[in-house]
């Protein structure tokens, strides 16, 4: 049973509520020593999350010591994640989910650059034939990262505005 974190758990659901029903970004940071139960509240308010608000599209991703100091790695995992992109997948066929996933958030006519752009953060490369702007990013990597973080934040912008969104994320001390 999770016992003892009442106040925080109520204050976290609360806080979850309150974004939910005045359509508004709130943010968390919960921060405690190794072993203080951290991931155990986590988990506990992504349950409660789930089952208070199922219309809610809720991601929990975790930073890996084996990705420290990786750029993106963490958006990288939220990106296949929300296109639910499995290990070992066929490159094509997570270049579908790609697209899918960027057209499902209204990206319009900038749905196939959006996904060509989180293909590069989530390791899933597009071919960049007749896309000379994905070619030249490709070539600096200054320009690459500025597109990658636009095209992110697009399309979590998007997503945010078609539901309501919650990303629980854990573990941050390994993510760059």
């Amino acid at each position: 049973p999770f016992v003892g974190r009442d106040r925080e758990t109520s204050s976290l659901v609360s806080l979850a509520a309150e974004s939910r029903e005045e359509r508004v970004a709130r943010v968390a940071l919960v921060a405690g020593p190794p072993g203080a139960g951290k991931t155990r509240l986590l988990g506990e308010l992504v349950r409660r999350l789930v089952a208070d608000a199922p219309e809610t599209r809720t991601f929990l991703v975790r930073g890996e010591p084996l990705a420290r100091g990786a750029p993106f790695s963490i958006a990288a995992r939220l990106v296949r994640t929300a296109a639910g992109i499995a290990e070992g997948e066929p490159l094509g066929e997570r270049r579908r989910k790609l697209l899918r996933l960027a057209t499902d958030a209204g990206l319009g006519e900038r749905a196939m650059r959006t996904a060509a752009l989180l293909g590069e953060i989530a390791r899933t490369p597009f071919d960049d034939d007749g896309d000379e702007v994905l070619r030249a990013a490709r070539r600096d990597a200054l320009v690459l990262g500025d597109l990658l973080r636009r095209a992110f934040a697009d399309w979590l912008g998007a997503e945010a505005m078609r539901t309501p969104l919650a990303l629980f994320l854990d573990d941050l001390h390994f993510v760059d």
